[in-house]
């Protein structure tokens, strides 16, 4: 058969939900992440606090190993709201923040280096979709390392600790998964936010660290001015602080009241948001 009596014929083979389309954006944005040793040496390393945590959990259950390690129960620190929350803070901010910085500037950055942006956009692919895949890369990351095994601590020290700790903790799942789901949400938005504006992955990096000490600088100089605390909104540690403090009921005389995080981090991650829908175009004009 000729060229020219050759039809078009379109695709008719099997396609990808368009709920689900996301996923594969996510799924070779997650391997090339791990082919950083760095990143997966922090991601390994981020499970040995919680494995600590654990074993620390059932030593306190468990008098024959206590005599046999000759450590004293008295010793023992308590299992509660403070335990938690100062393991989650590290698990949160130390390993996941590393994490975040390790692998979230790449993830938008290289695509806008290369000019990829217009070909993932060519496809059955919305803006939406691309930054709702590379969310989800450190969204599963993240959630890994922070809420998951939050989560079975507290299922351990439930059985072990029985009903009547349960019940005066119950609010622990809530200030875990809340905290965590909240602190990964505005993370990512802002590592996102800095990749996309900048097109090298240590440009990104610098820059997101600038911003979250030039935010606490800045911060510091208006409550110095103005003789306020307000000036700490922000300051994204004081901000989560203030929020993890109202979460697990812990009262440590956070400078802020619950309500400042409560309306300072949507707006931060509405910012991002903003950001990311700016630079992220489906074409380039070329001058």
């Amino acid at each position: 058969m000729a060229v020219r009596d050759r039809s078009f014929r379109p695709y008719a083979g099997p396609t990808t939900d368009p709920a689900r389309r996301f996923l594969v954006v996510t799924r070779y944005a997650l391997r090339e992440s791990f082919r950083s040793r760095l990143a997966t040496l922090v991601f390994a390393a981020a499970f040995l606090l919680p494995l600590g945590g654990a074993v620390f959990v059932y030593l306190r259950y468990n008098l024959k190993a206590l005599e046999a390690l000759r450590i004293p129960a008295s010793e023992l620190f308590r299992v509660d709201s403070l335990f938690f929350m100062v393991l989650m803070s590290w698990q949160s901010f130390g390993f996941g923040g590393i994490l975040a910085l390790l692998v979230g500037p790449g993830l938008v950055s290289s695509d806008l280096a290369n000019s990829a942006l217009p070909l993932y956009l060519s496809r059955p692919l919305s803006k939406g979709q691309y930054i709702a895949g590379k969310l989800a890369v450190l969204a599963l990351l993240l959630s890994a390392i922070t809420w998951a095994p939050g989560l079975l601590l507290f299922g351990l020290q439930a059985a072990l600790a029985g009903g009547e700790w349960t019940r005066s903790h119950l609010h622990l799942p809530v200030a875990i998964l809340g905290g965590s789901l909240l602190w990964i949400l505005v993370m990512s938005l802002m590592v996102l936010a800095a990749s996309a504006l900048t097109k090298r992955k240590v440009a990104a990096q610098s820059l997101l660290a600038g911003a979250v000490i030039g935010g606490a600088a800045v911060g510091d100089a208006i409550n110095e001015i103005f003789r306020t605390e307000w000036g700490l909104a922000l300051n994204l540690g004081e901000l989560m602080r203030s929020l993890l403090e109202g979460l697990y009921r812990v009262s440590l005389e956070a400078p802020l009241p619950l309500a400042g995080p409560l309306v300072a981090l949507p707006l931060l991650c509405g910012a991002c948001v903003f950001l990311l829908a700016w630079r992220l175009k489906a074409k380039e004009v070329a001058r």
